[in-house]
């Protein structure tokens, strides 16, 4: 999520967020933002795209009653989309002071809607939410991420949150990849997923649809040439031999 400010241009998350979730509009910003990454991702689909799963990070005041409960079942049921085809993102933040946070994700969970903890390993509670709360996988923060070459305090760390992540039966991102090193760390370590600059910057809804459309277009096209080469190759033709 970015805010097109008048003045300042493209301001990031971090320059608004917080302030957005202690004011009195941030559930009605959070409903729209819920409904409208469900419409995006089922208009992709119908397109014939496929956008992939959608992560959608969720506000503190969010958890109170059945609010967010109503919001995903809202976007869901006039969206049609499979409810595993979204997941929310929470933080320690993000819950901590609700207690029917647990309640509500278990209940999406059951309707098999995805739950990540995002910023992992940042947090006083952290371990603790593991086994608390019904999550599908960790995302280990940016900040352990980006000294795991350099760092072998941080490059342990990192080994073992993904060890620990895999023994309790959860998948796990990494935040903030920048260089081929880090990704081949974590690729050596068993780690699922990564997101960073490494492999390409925020995207807006129509620059993102763009980008569907071209890996699309460059599946398709290495298919038909895999398809090609696999007729081209079985046995050798035998020169033809002349007789005069």
């Amino acid at each position: 999520m970015r805010w097109r400010h008048p003045e300042r241009g493209i301001l990031m998350p971090g320059a608004f967020i917080e302030t957005l979730a202690t004011n009195a509009i941030a559930l009605d910003v959070g409903r729209w933002i819920i409904l409208t990454a469900c419409r995006k991702a089922a208009a992709w689909r119908g397109m014939g795209l496929s956008p992939g799963r959608i992560g959608i990070n969720v506000f503190p005041p969010q958890f109170q009653g059945d609010f967010l409960l109503k919001a995903v079942d809202d976007a869901l049921l006039e969206t049609k989309l499979p409810p595993e085809s979204i997941e929310i993102e929470i933080t320690e933040n993000s819950t901590l002071n609700y207690e029917g946070a647990a309640e509500t994700l278990q209940k999406l969970h059951e309707k098999r809607v995805g739950i990540a903890f995002d910023d992992f390993g940042t947090g006083y509670a952290s371990l603790s939410y593991l086994t608390r709360f019904p999550l599908s996988r960790i995302k280990i923060d940016r900040s352990f991420v980006r000294k795991i070459i350099d760092d072998t305090d941080a490059a342990a760390i990192v080994r073992s949150l993904i060890v620990m992540a895999h023994n309790l039966g959860l998948e796990v991102i990494a935040e903030g990849v920048e260089t081929e090193a880090q990704a081949e760390f974590l690729i050596n370590e068993g780690c699922e997923e990564a997101q960073g600059f490494l492999y390409g910057a925020p995207l807006s809804a129509v620059d993102f649809e763009k980008y569907l459309r071209a890996r699309q277009l460059a599946n398709k096209t290495a298919h038909r040439l895999r398809r090609g080469s696999r007729r081209a190759a079985p046995g050798r033709r035998m020169p033809r031999s002349s007789k005069r």
